[in-house]
């Protein structure tokens, strides 16, 4: 239930970084701007990168560099170092350099939303087996292994060793595997 939770989490947060919750200010700690009208904030959004090139994490807007008249946002002061010495770098990942790279920001949020909450869906309705995939039997909760972030079942104790010394001979009894359970 814990992993559930944690996962549950990091989706909200996903969803909400994706999404445009957290909207910082396009000020720089030094010039401050007048305040854009709603739509061309959106224009300024889609093409300004929310992600650090360098570190891969989300952008602080008060730390930017103006590099060939656009600003490139990154995280950190030492991210800003290593854009510095080699810009040409990082461009690729840079969707105001990188016409590869969609204008449409908000369709692939909410693309991204959707993909992650149909995830989470699946995952919650995730099967667990109810037969022992070792011995065939039905399985008591309290035994069971963890193989490959998911929980099997089984009716005994040692069944899970059993299990783990050849767990691939196991899976296609597993539901939670893809397999079938057979009685």
């Amino acid at each position: 239930m814990k992993k559930y939770m944690i996962l549950l989490l990091m989706v909200i947060a996903a969803v909400a970084f994706f999404t445009g919750c957290d909207k910082g200010d396009d000020q720089s700690t030094s010039t401050p701007q007048p305040a854009a009208s709603s739509d061309a904030q959106t224009a300024t959004d889609v093409t300004t990168n929310t992600i650090c090139p360098v570190m891969g994490g989300p952008v602080d807007k008060n730390i930017f560099v103006e590099y060939k008249g656009k600003k490139v946002y990154l995280c950190c002061q030492d991210c800003v170092n290593m854009f510095k010495a080699a810009p040409e770098k990082y461009l690729a990942k840079l969707p105001q350099f990188n016409p590869d790279i969609t204008n449409d920001a908000a369709a692939q949020a909410a693309a991204t939303a959707d993909s992650m909450k149909d995830s989470m869906a699946n995952m919650m309705k995730m099967p667990e087996n109810t037969i022992c995939p070792v011995m065939g039997g039905p399985v008591d909760k309290k035994f069971f292994t963890e193989y490959k972030g998911k929980k099997v079942y089984f009716c005994c104790d040692g069944c899970d060793d059993i299990f783990l010394k050849d767990p691939e001979k196991y899976l296609s009894k597993l539901p939670q595997f893809g397999g079938k359970e057979t009685k």
